[in-house]
């Protein structure tokens, strides 16, 4: 859990282009509890994840879950299966 936690607080504060520190600055936190989460030495209070994903302006889930990505195409052909069309899908080569 902890390795889920500090690659998606890294993947969300560098997608946003913030540091560290400028993270830590926003949330009101020390710069010190930032590092340490990334490090995994430290875990945070309901507050510092409230703080975090408020300036991250994600869901507080976010932080502990992998997003699965699925294609449309996926999506799609799952929905039209489900739904009783016999569906062709040509591929392309590749």
């Amino acid at each position: 859990m902890r390795v889920l936690l500090r690659n998606n607080l890294r993947k969300y504060r560098t997608e946003r282009g913030l540091t560290q520190g400028h993270l830590a600055e926003l949330a009101d936190i020390s710069l010190n509890s930032v590092n340490s989460i990334e490090a995994m030495r430290q875990w945070p209070s309901d507050t510092v994840i409230a703080k975090l994903c408020k300036v991250l302006e994600i869901e507080d889930e976010a932080l502990f879950y992998t997003p699965r990505q699925i294609s449309s195409e996926t999506i799609l052909l799952a929905l039209a299966e489900q739904m009783g069309f016999d569906v062709y899908v040509k591929r392309k080569a590749t």
